[in-house]
């Protein structure tokens, strides 16, 4: 893919007017990288994004910088950030560390028979927005549900290493996954049976229907079906 400059397009940002600036502003950013309004290779320039969002450059360094430590963004030296780009090895291998994180939470959470009030909640949400939006708010929801998963293992420090590894599997997903839009209503289905399968476990402390029916969740959702894990 042909590296370009964002200041070579049309506008990418909107102004910024109010609330926390940095934090808007990276919640900008990424969204235009994760959607593919902003691609692989593109480089980020702060003047120019700063120019759009009419607002000084320091909060639109302070989220570039923050990118980078996602994993969205790089940078070397003398030269603007770019759009980080993934290859196929890479997406195996986020998929990996999703499927170690996923699990892991899974059989604390039987383990330890935590609430699963935060996978409920989620899935009642994904239903909604398969209710109301049919496809446009369902990735969102998907990705809630398998976030809920590892909130509800209770374990903070695995949530923070999932919560930092997300952006990077999006956008390697969307690099080089399946096709989207993907979603079906037998997607809600799928996430319906994995809530089950959880709820059986906590019952019978028997993690391993479960890890097995993430590990092929995961892959087929991810198109790495022939990932040998």
């Amino acid at each position: 893919m042909r590296a370009s400059d964002v200041a070579g397009q049309s506008p990418a940002f909107a102004p910024i007017r109010a609330g926390s600036l940095v934090t808007e502003v990276r919640e900008q950013i990424r969204e235009a990288i994760l959607s593919g309004k902003v691609h692989a290779g593109d480089q980020v320039r702060d003047s120019v994004v700063a120019g759009q969002m009419n607002i000084s450059r320091a909060p639109v360094r302070e989220a570039l910088r923050l990118l980078e430590q996602s994993g969205l963004v790089e940078k070397t030296a003398n030269k603007p950030y770019t759009v980080k780009s993934f290859d196929g090895e890479d997406l195996h291998e986020l998929v990996v560390l999703r499927i170690a994180i996923e699990t892991t939470a899974a059989r604390v959470v039987i383990a330890q028979h935590r609430d699963l009030g935060p996978v409920r909640e989620a899935l009642a949400e994904m239903r909604r927005a398969w209710d109301h939006e049919r496809g446009s708010g369902m990735d969102a929801a998907d990705w809630a549900f398998h976030n809920a998963i590892v909130v509800a293992s209770g374990q903070q420090r695995l949530l923070a290493r999932y919560r930092e590894l997300v952006d990077q599997i999006i956008l390697a997903w969307v690099l080089h996954g399946p096709e989207r839009p993907r979603v079906t209503a037998g997607d809600v289905g799928a996430h319906a049976e994995l809530l089950d399968a959880l709820d059986r476990g906590v019952g019978t402390g028997d993690h391993v229907p479960v890890q097995e029916l993430l590990v092929s969740h995961i892959k087929s959702g991810m198109g790495c079906d022939d990932l040998d894990f």
